[in-house]
């Protein structure tokens, strides 16, 4: 099904232009019944006179959380700095416990590298000293 649409030049800073304004539920309901007619997102948002991006976002909304996408909306604004302040107390305590858990783990870790490496140490020394030994032996014995 072909339209004949009107170009129309639009004024982004014109606020008459629904495109730009925010959709209202029964718009978001209108979209996504046409969207289900099989009208592609360029004939909805000329349609129902809206953004194309609006109209996307309402259709991927859609496919994302269903109609509970129509109850999600988010709030407007500056979030409160109180709840902020506590939460990076609360991160600030966990980072804190977390990296003296870390620094408990990696000096446990290190002290057992250590003993493991002492020891090489100790069986490298027997063995070249065994090799010395040996080789003084053989050539007592060939002399």
């Amino acid at each position: 099904m072909q339209f004949k649409f009107k170009k129309v030049k639009r004024n982004k800073w014109n606020r008459d232009i629904k495109g730009y304004l925010k959709l209202k539920l029964d718009q978001k309901i209108k979209i996504i019944e046409l969207y289900f007619q099989e009208f592609s997102i360029l004939e909805i948002s000329k349609i129902m006179e809206n953004s194309y991006s609006a109209c996307y976002s309402v259709i991927e909304k859609y496919k994302k959380f269903g109609y509970n996408s129509f109850a999600m909306e988010k709030k407007k604004g500056r979030k409160s700095k109180i709840n902020l302040d506590a939460q990076k107390a609360t991160n600030f305590k966990i980072n804190i416990e977390n990296k003296i858990e870390n620094k408990d783990l990696l000096i446990k870790q290190l002290k057992e590298e250590n003993k493991i490496l002492k020891l090489e140490n100790a069986i490298a020394k027997k063995v070249s000293a065994l090799v010395q030994l040996k080789d003084s032996l053989t050539k007592k014995n060939s002399k």
